[in-house]
């Protein structure tokens, strides 16, 4: 565990009690003046209309079916292999999180609930997707592109809902100590939801061709990994705390990295890196973690989701089996990621001891 006096794993140059430890253990002042409940409340009768996201010909239009609640980290595939009683431990990751601040805790979440939104119709959902979630895994360029398609959707779903729902109504109810940093943050969504057009309009095309075109890399991390991901990512730095892209800039174009596990023959799970346009910082962001040695990938990437990703699921067992030093320290990071306030460090991703310690028995990379 990181010491209150020690240099701050986010590689700040802070001890780490003045750095992500504050923030960790001080939550920001309440985003809204009103109480939380009576926010979120407005916020979901603000959400946007919810439609099927699968494109139809040269024209774009919209499929007229209702949408279900989709997985993006499958229930029976995915899900399954690390619940216990049907059970996983996730954070809540809807509307309110964003006004709870620093205060989520990994609880347990129903693997018919876990990582779902309303991206496609029942009969898209289960066509389209065929190929990922009922077939072997043959590392097919279709195969490959569809994880990370759906990822890429699940993006655009809740970016919209946070510029068309959360914003305007935080904003409207917000602290004047807030405001402007919910502008700064309302300028950074905008520019991540045009970035994010693109780069479907980019995938569509080549969904509809079926030409199935994405980059991608794919990264065997063993048979006992204890947690799985799904979520999309635009690189600040590299697992050599190399800095990529400046997301400081509200004009920049950047590329999205999809970043979804899988499980392949053998009980093996995989994590694939797909991305939908050329970009050398993705490319750079890539290689440094392939050359993190093999044996230590499960951990650095373990590090990464608790940095960037909240739709992030745990097996309780395997959580319940670490010391509540360690649970309160994975929790204390992950809470100050989940911050509009927190700006990720260069050094944030550089494996550390502390992530490498936990799965030095737990897991045993192939």
């Amino acid at each position: 565990m990181t010491g209150r006096n020690s240099l701050c794993h986010c590689g700040s140059g802070k001890k780490y009690k003045k750095c992500c430890g504050n923030r960790a253990c001080t939550p920001d002042k309440p985003w809204t003046k009103k109480p939380v409940h009576q926010v979120y409340k407005e916020m979901r009768t603000n959400e946007p209309k919810v439609t099927c996201l699968f494109p139809f010909g040269s024209g774009g239009s919209q499929c007229s079916e209702p949408p279900i609640r989709s997985h993006t980290v499958t229930r029976g595939r995915e899900l399954k292999p690390i619940s216990e009683k049907n059970h996983v431990l996730g954070v809540n990751a809807d509307s309110s999180a964003l006004l709870q601040g620093g205060n989520q805790r990994f609880r347990p979440i129903g693997i018919r609930e876990a990582s779902t939104f309303p991206g496609f119709c029942r009969l898209h959902d289960s066509e389209l997707f065929k190929p990922i979630d009922d077939e072997d895994w043959l590392a097919s360029e279709q195969q490959e592109f569809l994880l990370g398609y759906r990822t890429l959707c699940k993006e655009l779903h809740a970016r919209r809902l946070v510029i068309q729902s959360i914003l305007p109504t935080t904003r409207a109810h917000g602290h004047p100590e807030n405001l402007d940093a919910i502008d700064e943050f309302a300028a950074g969504a905008d520019n991540a939801m045009r970035n994010l057009i693109r780069t479907k309009t980019l995938a569509d095309i080549e969904l509809t061709e079926n030409t199935f075109g994405c980059f991608s890399q794919v990264f065997n991390l063993g048979k006992k990994l204890p947690f799985r991901v799904s979520g999309t990512f635009h690189p600040e730095s590299d697992f050599n705390g190399k800095k990529c892209y400046d997301l400081g800039s509200p004009t920049e174009d950047y590329a999205f990295l999809c970043v979804t596990n899988h499980s392949i023959q053998d009980d093996d799970v995989i994590v694939v890196f797909n991305w939908f346009e050329e970009s050398k910082m993705i490319g750079q962001f890539v290689n440094s973690f392939k050359a993190i040695p093999e044996e230590n990938r499960p951990a650095a990437f373990f590090q990464f989701c608790i940095e960037h990703f909240e739709n992030l699921y745990l097996q309780p067992s395997w959580w319940n089996c670490l010391s509540q030093s360690t649970q309160e320290e994975i929790t204390n990071r992950f809470n100050s990621s989940l911050s509009p306030l927190y700006c990720h460090q260069p050094g944030c991703l550089i494996p550390d001891k502390f992530f490498q310690s936990i799965f030095k028995e737990s897991i045993k990379a192939p």
